[in-house]
C-alpha cells in the first residue's frame, strides 16, 4: 500500500485533496499481458455517507475560502446542504465586497478551466450550472476546489470545507463566521 500511496501522490494533482492508501479499496484488478505482463489496480475511494441532520437542525458545511493573490486574506462561510453553489458565490461575494458584475465559475478539480469538473454560472451546452446543492456534491472535509471570479481579471480563491455540522441550529444562512 506504501507503493500506491507514492505513486498516487505523483498522480494526484497539488492543490487538489491528499489520497492516503488506507483510505483507498480495490475495486478491480487488470492483467494485461503482451511483451510483459502487467499488472493495474483500479482504486476507488467511496464519499462517506452525508449525515443526516439531528430533528430541528440543519446539516451545515463550513468553508475556508482564501484569496489566492493574497493568501492572508481568507473567510470562513456557512452554508446548509439544500443551498448551491450559486449562494456559496453569493457569500463569497459578499464577505469580500465584490460586486456581482461578472461570471463566475467552481472547479471541483481546483484547476483553472477545467471543463471536467466545472460548475459555471452559465454553462456551455451540456455543461455543469451552479444551481446544484451542496449536499449532492459529495463533498468531503478537507477537500478543496477553485472559485473563479471574473473571467478576464481571474480572481482565482481556494475553497477548503472544514467541517460538515449535522446539529446546527435553525438560523439565517449562509453567512459570515469568521473574517481575516
Amino acid at each position: 500500500l506504501k507503493a500506491a500511496e507514492l505513486l498516487l501522490q505523483e498522480r494526484v494533482p497539488r492543490t487538489g485533496a491528499s489520497v492516503l492508501a488506507d483510505d483507498l479499496q480495490i475495486e478491480e484488478t487488470r492483467t494485461f499481458s503482451g511483451r510483459g505482463e502487467a499488472v493495474m489496480r483500479v482504486f476507488t475511494n467511496p464519499a462517506p455517507p452525508v449525515p443526516e441532520p439531528r430533528p430541528g437542525a440543519h446539516l451545515t458545511y463550513t468553508f475556508k475560502v482564501t484569496y489566492r493573490r493574497a493568501p492572508d486574506i481568507w473567510r470562513t462561510v456557512e452554508l446548509t446542504s439544500t443551498q448551491t453553489l450559486r449562494e456559496l458565490h453569493a457569500i463569497i461575494q459578499n464577505a469580500f465586497a465584490f460586486d456581482f458584475d461578472h461570471l463566475y465559475s467552481f472547479f471541483m478539480s481546483g484547476r483553472a478551466w477545467d471543463k471536467t469538473s466545472e460548475h459555471a454560472a452559465q454553462p456551455d451546452e451540456g455543461g455543469r450550472g451552479v444551481s446544484v446543492t451542496l449536499g449532492s456534491l459529495g463533498l468531503r472535509p478537507k477537500q478543496q476546489f477553485l472559485y473563479l471570479f471574473d473571467y478576464g481579471d481571474q480572481h482565482e480563491f481556494g475553497v477548503q470545507l472544514v467541517d460538515l455540522n449535522p446539529d446546527a441550529p435553525k438560523g439565517r444562512y449562509p453567512r459570515i463566521v469568521e473574517t481575516r
